[in-house]
């Protein structure tokens, strides 16, 4: 049976948006969101290849956890226990999704997105995923405060790729 909340302790939901005047449009993926309803998300999708995704969380059991809800629903995961490390693997797989954690070591989740961000070109869609949430959500990260409903993560990855599967 699967557990219905993910983290360490039970807390409110973050604010709707924490830079709500920087991002007005709810379709920019630099977005804030706080609740399940604010991201229904579409049906679960039906693709001839999965799609990879890359999880980078320092905490073992998230990570395996997370991998192994996110391989059910027909994703590929790449795995990585810290920044760097996710780093090297987006440059190696070319991801369709990153879902990181923030407070992990040799790279925090916000300092691997604006080293992606910084790079010409970069498009990857970021979902960050903390018990502390961050100051400012660093463009273009999407933002999930844990504990989070795991409904609500698959709903946010599902709508994320939704861009990339009409490509693929």
């Amino acid at each position: 049976m699967r557990r219905a909340r993910v983290g360490r302790a039970a807390r409110q939901r973050a604010p709707l948006c924490y830079n709500e005047g920087d991002y007005p449009d709810p379709s920019h993926v630099g977005f804030l969101l706080g609740s399940p309803d604010d991201c229904p998300g579409p049906p679960r999708r039906s693709l001839p290849l999965p799609l990879l995704i890359v999880l980078a969380d320092d905490d073992d059991a998230i990570r395996d956890f997370l991998a192994e809800v996110l391989r059910e629903e027909g994703y590929a995961v790449a795995e990585a226990g810290d920044g760097a490390t996710a780093l090297a693997l987006v440059d190696a797989t070319r991801p369709a999704l990153l879902l990181t954690d923030n407070m992990m070591p040799h790279l925090t989740g916000c300092e691997l997105i604006a080293l992606l961000h910084a790079r010409p070109g970069s498009a990857l869609p970021i979902l960050l995923l903390s018990a502390a949430p961050p100051g400012q959500v660093p463009y273009p990260a999407c933002f999930l405060a844990k504990p989070f409903d795991l409904a609500h993560l698959l709903s946010l990855v599902a709508t994320m790729l939704v861009p990339v599967a009409q490509v693929a």
